[in-house]
């Protein structure tokens, strides 16, 4: 017992103890490469329409005239406006390996048009993971949506999209991806 007490004591002095052998060391704390970011989108508070990484189908940034209509900033991205049938907007993205994410967007329908809208993150591993959510925005009112994701730990890769179906406009702005 004296002999293990005068080891232990040692070991918190030295890094040699009296028996000739290493102390114990604490094992090496994991690499985490999950560090904070800010935003992994370009563009996603919609503002600068001339290096925009967003692919848009009958979707496209607008500047609307009325204010009650913008969330953040001056423009924002109007999904079905042009012929009010299906839309679509996505970008896709590099993610660090096995981080979990947060996506954040404010949403509203400018019109009482009862719509079918969902955001979808496709991941590039091997399984094809997709997390998909199916939301409302309110008529005449940006509402604020976030969510967490488990992120695959061998993807890479993200497409973030949103799929508006049907009649009506779908208005989205400030859309957020980070860890």
């Amino acid at each position: 017992m004296t002999q293990e007490k005068n080891y232990l004591n040692c070991c918190q002095q030295n890094n040699w103890c009296w028996c000739w052998k290493w102390c114990p060391q604490p094992p090496e704390p994991p690499v985490n490469n999950c560090v904070p970011t800010a935003n992994l989108l370009d563009n996603g508070d919609f503002e600068d329409e001339a290096t925009n990484a967003w692919t848009f189908d009958n979707a496209d940034i607008i500047s609307p005239p009325n204010n009650p209509d913008k969330f953040s900033g001056d423009n924002i991205a109007s999904l079905g406006l042009v012929n009010n049938d299906n839309a679509s907007i996505s970008q896709t993205v590099d993610i660090p390996e096995g981080c979990p994410l947060q996506l954040s967007f404010a949403a509203q329908r400018p019109q009482a048009d009862q719509l079918t809208t969902t955001v979808r993150i496709e991941f590039n591993d091997s399984a094809s993971t997709v997390f998909e959510k199916t939301f409302i925005a309110s008529a005449n009112s940006y509402v604020t949506f976030l969510y967490a994701i488990d992120t695959p730990k061998s993807a890479t890769e993200a497409t973030v999209s949103f799929l508006k179906e049907g009649n009506g406009e779908l208005q989205i702005d400030l859309v957020v991806l980070k860890i």
